[in-house]
C-alpha cells in the first residue's frame, strides 16, 4: 500500500513540474514576444519621420499639383520642385 502511495506522489510531483515549466516558457515566449512588438512599435513612428512631407501650398509654390495617389491612399505633390513627395 506505502509502495502505491509513494509512486502516486512521484505522479503527482512530475505532472506539477512539468505544468510548472509549460507555464515558464508561456510566460517567457509571452514576455519575448511582447519585447519585439514594443520595439516593432517604437520604430513605426522613426519610419514614418523618415520621409519628410510638405503641405498643399508648398507643393503648389514649387509649381507642383496635389493628387490623390489611389494605389496608396495617400495625397503626393506630382511635379515641380517637390515631384512624388507626400502632403502631410
Amino acid at each position: 500500500m506505502r509502495a502505491s502511495a509513494s509512486c502516486g506522489a512521484r505522479l503527482v510531483t512530475t505532472v506539477s513540474l512539468a505544468l510548472v515549466e509549460v507555464l515558464m516558457r508561456t510566460r517567457l515566449l509571452g514576455f519575448v514576444a511582447a519585447v519585439v512588438l514594443a520595439a516593432l512599435g517604437a520604430l513605426a513612428p522613426a519610419a514614418q519621420a523618415a520621409v519628410p512631407a510638405i503641405d498643399g501650398q508648398t507643393c503648389m509654390d514649387g509649381g507642383g499639383t496635389v493628387e490623390y495617389e489611389s494605389a496608396q491612399g495617400s495625397w503626393i505633390c506630382v511635379d515641380g520642385s517637390y515631384n512624388n513627395k507626400p502632403i502631410d
